[in-house]
């Protein structure tokens, strides 16, 4: 039997821990990056894993176009905020047959008036998980790290990290 083949949108820190954890489960990985052909880069693969940022370059890239280019019953897992991924796309894809089914990790998990969840909510083919990986001790820790080194650079007046 041929070994699955996930491609990752993105190898920032997310994305390459995806990527080892596939690996391990001998998974053939690929990964897009910017830069690359991104419908070259999900040619043939059996799940596709949306790690972008959102990003002027990356904004609405998952459209209809991108779904329409992968092969039929592709796995989708998205864990992107923004505006990313058109939504309407993916639900079409599920619908048509171009994806087998849809994890979609949800920034509005739990609001029970908001009409986009309720959708990916109901959906039949889709998976919705709140968005709350972001939510650990490791994540905790790094951002007090941040806010320290802001504070010392700022004070040292070499500011960092300036929005």
């Amino acid at each position: 039997m041929a070994r699955q083949k996930m491609t990752i949108l993105g190898k920032g820190n997310i994305g390459s821990c995806v990527g080892v954890a596939a690996e391990a489960l001998g998974m053939q990985v690929d990964y897009f990056q910017r830069g690359d052909n991104l419908f070259d880069k999900v040619r043939g693969a059996d799940v596709v894993v949306d790690c972008l940022s959102s990003k002027p370059d990356t904004q609405d890239l998952l459209n209809a176009e991108f779904f329409n280019s992968l092969k039929s019953g592709v796995y989708f897992v998205t864990v992107s905020a923004g505006k990313v991924l058109d939504v309407d796309a993916m639900f079409e894809a599920l619908d048509n047959g171009k994806l087998k089914l849809a994890a979609h990790d949800s920034f509005m998990a739990g609001d029970t008036s908001n009409e986009l969840y309720q959708k990916i909510l109901n959906h039949p083919k889709v998976y919705a998980t709140p968005h709350i990986g972001y939510n650990t001790d490791v994540t905790g820790r790094t951002g007090n790290d941040m806010m320290i080194d802001n504070v010392a650079a700022w004070v040292e007046g070499n500011p960092i990290n300036v929005v």
